[in-house]
């Protein structure tokens, strides 16, 4: 079972959790993890895909869309709900960082899941929701602000 950690940031606001999410990434990538990064639909995932290119003016962070050719050959994969979690390409990622506010089907074979959390009402009752279902599953956690 995968561990699963939540990241509680204080600001609200969704670009607030992507620039996270991608700074995470970034963290991860440079650790030597393969990187699924799941986001709610494919426009979503389009604008990840450009925030990757610019959140920092001297960040590189190599990665592709599940449904590109590309996305078998590099570490980082921005994959959707109907891309389906479970596409070859994102098999071999060790860390999923999940913005897309479900749990995903295939959870077994990440080590590791990023849950980021904004700081608004909405986000902290919906990451409890996820906290409840992941617990209901045994996953271990950490919970980090």
């Amino acid at each position: 079972m995968a561990r699963v950690d939540f990241y509680i940031l204080p600001e609200q606001g969704d670009q607030d959790r992507r620039r996270f999410a991608c700074a995470l990434t970034q963290k991860a990538w440079k650790a030597g993890n393969r990187v699924c990064l799941l986001v709610g639909d494919r426009e979503q995932a389009g604008e990840l895909d450009n925030l990757l290119w610019t959140f920092r003016d001297i960040s590189f962070v190599p990665h592709a869309l599940a449904d590109s050719q590309e996305a078998a050959t590099v570490p980082v994969i921005i994959g959707w709900e109907d891309s389906g979690d479970n596409r070859d390409s994102t098999a071999s990622a060790e860390v999923l960082i999940n913005l897309a506010g479900r749990i995903p089907s295939a959870t077994s074979k990440f080590d590791r899941i990023a849950e980021i959390v904004g700081g608004s009402a909405g986000e902290r009752q919906s990451a409890r929701d996820l906290y409840r279902e992941y617990r209901s599953q045994g996953t271990n956690f950490t919970i980090t602000t």
